[in-house]
């Protein structure tokens, strides 16, 4: 597919492949022209608003705005870099690829899984000084209210009750093993003194 890149005055002509995706494109824009800041990237819809492009989503709605025309016109506009919508995406993959060559093993995994948790708790690690008392906060009173509810209560009673006959059984197959012994001490010295 062709699509056309207005920077400002310039106009490029570019060829992408139909299943491209926002961060492979902002590649090819970054090679067409050489920019210094971040970019995003908009299109005018069929409204004639300049709508910008920030997921693969709204890629594909582009192409198809773009009507019997048949090519893509998609405006680029240098902004700073709180506003770009990849900044914490394009850090993440610094930080991946920096544990990555590093000599510590640390899984693909658990990293996105601590991004997925710190998206779902809602907080912005970078804010925090000291996550661990904001993690122990958070587990205190998730355990308090866990542990006070009534259907807890209900599961620790049972808890106990299995418990105490855990105990029993335990005590008694240990009494078992002592009077074990003891009969074939008994049994040894009875054939001994014979």
């Amino acid at each position: 597919m062709n699509i056309k890149l207005v920077y400002g005055d310039d106009i490029r002509w570019a060829k992408i492949s139909y299943n491209c995706d926002v961060l492979s494109l902002r590649g090819i824009i970054s090679d067409r022209f050489l920019l210094s800041r971040v970019v995003l990237m908009k299109y005018r819809d069929q409204e004639g608003d300049m709508v910008t492009v920030t997921t693969n989503e709204e890629l594909r709605w582009a192409e198809s705005a773009s009507g019997q025309t048949g090519s893509v016109k998609l405006y680029i506009v240098e902004v700073s870099l709180e506003q770009d919508p990849f900044c914490d995406h394009v850090r993440r993959q610094k930080q991946k690829q920096k544990l990555q060559t590093s000599s510590s093993c640390t899984d693909d995994w658990i990293l996105e899984f601590s991004q997925l948790f710190k998206n779902y708790v809602g907080f912005n690690s970078d804010d925090y000084s000291n996550l661990y008392e904001l993690g122990m906060k958070l587990y205190t009173d998730a355990m308090e209210d866990t542990i006070t509810s009534e259907e807890s209560q209900e599961l620790f009673d049972n808890a106990v009750d299995k418990f105490q006959t855990m105990a029993a059984l335990a005590l008694l197959n240990v009494g078992n093993g002592y009077m074990s012994k003891a009969r074939k001490r008994a049994d040894f010295e009875e054939n001994f003194s014979h």
